[in-house]
């Protein structure tokens, strides 16, 4: 079985194709949620923020794409803040 290498950094490609991606993601939860009520939307949307700001500040420290160019480029920006 062969061990899968890293990039050292992703190409922005990658990152600028990832990204809309997981918004689309968002965008279609926040769609079918729509349906059920403006209440779950709202919730929807903090749990969304809730889980985009934790992620940088908890879990990219123990990447190894930290201070570095991930694929969805948030191991760049944790290193930043």
């Amino acid at each position: 079985m062969q061990i899968p290498d890293c990039h050292k950094n992703y190409p922005a490609t990658t990152v600028i194709a990832s990204n809309p991606v997981s918004f689309l993601n968002y965008d279609i939860g926040i769609y079918i949620l729509f349906r059920f009520g403006l209440i779950r939307v709202i919730g929807n949307v903090l749990f969304i923020l809730l889980l985009e700001f934790r992620l940088p500040g908890g879990h990219c420290m123990d990447c190894y794409y930290y201070g570095r160019t991930g694929a969805f480029g948030k191991g760049y920006l944790s290193s930043l803040f």
